[in-house]
């Protein structure tokens, strides 16, 4: 709708692809209107359990780099350049060290 003209303000997720492309203002919600959309990994109790302390914090080590910038950027590769969604997870934990180079 912003690119046609159609709209002049849109509601958006600051983690959208789009705006890895820059070409848009994001207006600051100085009022804090809006809660923060931190990313965060959900699970089953049951399978917290399983993993363990250890599996935990690998997942905890995994999320701490996921800023929305990040995401804006993972969402990009994902909606414009439409890459599959586990191409994109993979690139990026490789890129990060999380897992080896194939």
């Amino acid at each position: 709708m912003l690119d046609s003209g159609a709209a002049d303000v849109a509601f958006i997720f600051t983690t959208d692809g789009d705006l890895a492309s820059g070409k848009y203002v994001i207006l600051d919600d100085d009022k804090k209107f809006f809660p923060p959309y931190n990313v965060t990994f959900n699970v089953r109790d049951q399978v917290a359990q399983k993993l363990g302390p250890e599996g935990q914090k690998v997942i905890e080590e995994v999320q701490k780099p996921l800023t929305e910038k990040v995401m804006q950027e993972l969402n990009a590769r994902v909606d414009i350049d439409k890459q599959k969604p586990a191409d994109a997870a993979k690139a990026y934990l490789q890129s990060a060290g999380f897992i080896p180079k194939s």
